[in-house]
């Protein structure tokens, strides 16, 4: 059953989103009251930050204002779990540097340049352009090859690629959106796709809320369906389900990497990995 004071709902295809939208629109306008009333500091003045500048401030899933966006205490969190460069044989991913694979960076370049060339095409030819990789704030320019990264180069590709991508910033509990992102570094969309939607459909039978509707779901890797899952995820959280989400997919993460080639070359560490995002393990750091 719901806790007490829960709503009873019944899943359908738009409760999820309505109860998303009504609470992102209280914690906009909480947190732009609580900001409002924040007068500007000589601690602020020193920092650069206004305290009256709402563009500067990152909210928390409760409204409260926060300085350093929680994606950076993630990944305080996920990288030492990454170590530095290697190139192993037994892992398909090959040559990686901090989590980030060679594949992934050709990818990411790759990526730029063809949205780069399409605007070109558009473009008047007096005013065609030099392609320039972008620029990830506070780091110097990216290099071409893996081994080159260094740490904090490796961070803020992770966050452009992982957390910013697929809108991780939209799950309000901290515990699930870790978790989402220590995902993205293990497995890729096609695999987290396998993990979510069973883990959510366990808790939503466990408390008789419906099914999750598979069969509206896209096929293959695709960004797309990250945002029914933060729908339903944010959804659950409003009915207090959060921890019991995670344990979910905890428990799926751990079925579906004994389902990889290499899991018994690295079963020790993936097991322990997987099993520390347990809500009892998370609250013990």
């Amino acid at each position: 059953m719901p806790p007490r004071g829960a709503p009873s709902l019944r899943f359908t295809a738009d409760g999820p989103r309505q109860l998303a939208d009504q609470i992102a629109e209280r914690l906009r306008k909480e947190a732009s009251e609580q900001i409002a009333q924040i007068p500007e500091t000589e601690d602020s003045a020193v920092s650069g930050r206004s305290a009256a500048a709402p563009a500067e401030v990152i909210y928390g899933p409760d409204g409260t204002p926060r300085w350093r966006p929680r994606v950076e205490d993630f990944l305080d969190v996920i990288m030492p779990h990454e170590g530095g460069f290697v190139d192993n044989p037994k892992d398909r991913a090959r040559r990686t540097n901090f989590g980030i694979t060679q594949q992934t960076l050709d990818g990411w370049f790759a990526n730029q340049r063809e949205r780069f060339d399409k605007q070109q095409q558009r473009r008047d030819p007096a005013l065609q352009k030099e392609f320039e990789p972008k620029r990830l704030p506070g780091v110097p320019s990216i290099p071409t090859d893996v081994k080159d990264l260094t740490l904090e180069q490796a961070r803020a590709l992770h966050k452009d690629l992982n957390w910013d991508t697929y809108k991780l910033d939209q799950i309000k509990d901290d515990g699930t959106a870790l978790q989402f992102l220590d995902m993205r570094f293990m497995t890729s969309p096609y695999g987290m796709k396998k993990i979510i939607y069973p883990a959510i459909d366990d808790v939503m039978k466990k408390h008789d809320l419906g099914e999750m509707p598979y069969a509206t779901l896209p096929n293959g890797p695709s960004t797309n369906y990250f945002g029914p899952a933060i729908d339903l995820i944010n959804w659950l959280d409003t009915l207090g389900f959060s921890r019991e989400l995670q344990e979910a997919l905890v428990n799926h993460r751990l079925a579906y990497v004994k389902t990889l080639p290499s899991y018994q070359h690295f079963h020790n560490s993936w097991d322990t990995r997987i099993e520390s995002f347990r809500p009892k393990n998370y609250a013990a750091r």
